[in-house]
């Protein structure tokens, strides 16, 4: 397989890239910028591309089978327009591109806070856990260029039904739980993020996974952990943060808020 990984470079693009060539793919790593924190391989290549571009970016997608797209403005790194805009626009290029290459088989960076969590004025939930059937309800530049990205992701697949697209919804990334912890010190903060987090691994995992699927059209997946990040009990922190919601399932013990049974069924991870 040949592999484009866009955001080569970035903390999540890294890990990928370097799984990926432990189990033989060829990888065109894409990167804004030079990044010396790449590996120097045979079945590596890294060029200097801005998603934007959509001339430059369809030209190193040629001869390519799948494409993960990673690239991605954080929501705290720029004004709201750029980070918006730009993440618009770049995930939109990806998938044009590919189904103009005839790549079948695209995954996407996506976020849960496509149901609208830290950034929101107001979070709100209906039901936990929350699973993909989840109303999406983001109102953050952030988590509008991401629900964004999953709306052109299904009209793309219906427009292309020979394309497999996924659109992985992460939380924060983070090497283990107990970063994620520290992170919710403030437990006010972390009830606006349902206590959630990605692990690396996990999140890699995840990644390469969702281009090894055959499933016809698109598809999105919650991939969280599956326990919170704290050490209260999730009903309590229920109880005090969201007193009165629907709970669905056991939810015991120090569960997740989010429901990510699909990515294990799924994708085994």
């Amino acid at each position: 397989m040949k592999l484009v990984v866009t955001g080569a470079g970035g903390a999540l693009g890294r890990e990928v890239v370097r799984e990926a060539l432990r189990r033989g793919i060829e990888v065109i790593g894409l990167e804004s910028a030079e990044n010396a924190a790449l590996p120097a391989h045979p079945r590596l290549a890294v060029h200097i591309c801005d998603v934007t571009n959509y001339e430059s970016l369809l030209a190193h997608l040629e001869g390519a089978d799948a494409v993960l797209h990673l690239a991605v403005n954080p929501a705290m790194s720029a004004h709201d327009v750029v980070v918006h805009n730009g993440n618009v626009t770049g995930s939109y290029n990806v998938l044009r591109a590919a189904a103009e290459r005839g790549i079948t088989r695209v995954s996407l960076a996506s976020s849960c806070n496509v149901y609208g969590l830290t950034f929101s004025l107001r979070p709100s939930f209906l039901y936990f856990p929350v699973d993909e059937a989840h109303p999406c309800l983001a109102e953050d530049a952030y988590g509008l260029s991401k629900l964004t990205l999953e709306v052109q992701a299904q009209a793309m697949a219906r427009r292309h039904p020979e394309m497999t697209v996924s659109a992985l919804r992460f939380h924060m990334l983070v090497q283990e739980r107990e970063e994620a912890r520290r992170s919710y010190k403030r437990l006010a903060r972390g009830a606006r993020s349902l206590f959630g987090f990605t692990t690396f691994g996990m999140a890699m995992e995840a990644c390469l996974r969702s281009l090894e699927l055959r499933h016809s059209g698109y598809q999105p997946f919650n991939i969280v952990a599956p326990v919170s990040a704290m050490n209260r009990t999730s009903r309590e922190l229920t109880d005090r943060f969201y007193p009165g919601i629907e709970i669905r399932g056991e939810f015991e013990g120090t569960a997740s808020f989010f429901d990510s049974s699909k990515a294990r069924r799924l994708l085994g991870c």
